[in-house]
């Protein structure tokens, strides 16, 4: 309840507006970029943490890493 504002303008733009504009463009759109939209917000996470002054744990940066190496292959 301390970071209610956070989590409510962080949820409101990661799921509501960003996973609204994904299914509707999963109608539209070819499968494989619906898949790296949706795996780019992984990638992404860290930065909008670091835009609302949050600490990133560096646990949370090597599986961000792991996810950008397997996207690669």
């Amino acid at each position: 309840m301390r970071h209610w504002a956070f989590f409510t303008v962080a949820g409101t733009v990661g799921f509501g507006l960003f996973y609204g504009l994904i299914c509707f463009a999963a109608s539209f759109a070819p499968g494989w970029v619906v898949a790296t939209t949706w795996q780019s917000t992984i990638l992404f996470t860290p930065l909008v943490l670091l835009a609302f002054g949050r600490r990133v744990p560096l646990r949370g940066l090597a599986f961000t890493a792991l996810v950008a190496a397997g996207s690669r292959s």
